[in-house]
């Protein structure tokens, strides 16, 4: 849990406005996604917040940004819940590409292989591919 906590090290707002769907915060926005959303119609700005009513409606809106340039689509859709309570109701879906841009914290499964060698115990580590768009060359889990 130390390492967890020692990566989960993002000082918030940090310059970030805050995304609710209804009264749940959901996410943080960069300035410049936020300057975007914010002539947005289905969004209103609600003090330092931007605040979707309808939760049906973000991955729609996060198409729009993607198509110009604040993420991009993976064909993936992916829950988004309260963000101090990941195991709270889904209040939306959006595409899993759109994750970073809308500052949506996401959970999942990741393996990476422990072996036996003859000089102990080894861990597989996989080093992504150098044409990835995100984070070539570096290292990443077996599956995720």
């Amino acid at each position: 849990m130390r390492h967890i906590r020692a990566c989960n090290n993002a000082v918030l707002p940090g310059g970030r406005t805050a995304l609710h769907i209804g009264a749940a915060r959901v996410g943080w926005l960069a300035p410049a996604l936020a300057e975007a959303l914010a002539a947005h119609q289905a969004l209103r700005r609600d003090g330092a917040a931007l605040v979707l009513e309808d939760g049906a409606a973000l991955d729609g809106i996060a198409a729009e940004m993607a198509a110009q340039g604040f993420g991009r689509r993976r064909g993936e859709p992916f829950d988004v819940r309260p963000d101090d309570d990941p195991d709270g109701p889904v209040l939306a879906r959006i595409d899993r590409g759109a994750l970073p841009a809308f500052g949506v914290s996401a959970t999942g499964v990741h393996v990476n292989g422990l072996v036996r060698t003859p000089s102990g115990a080894a861990l597989w580590v996989a080093r992504r591919a150098a044409d990835k768009a995100l984070d070539p060359n570096k290292l990443d889990h077996v599956v995720a």
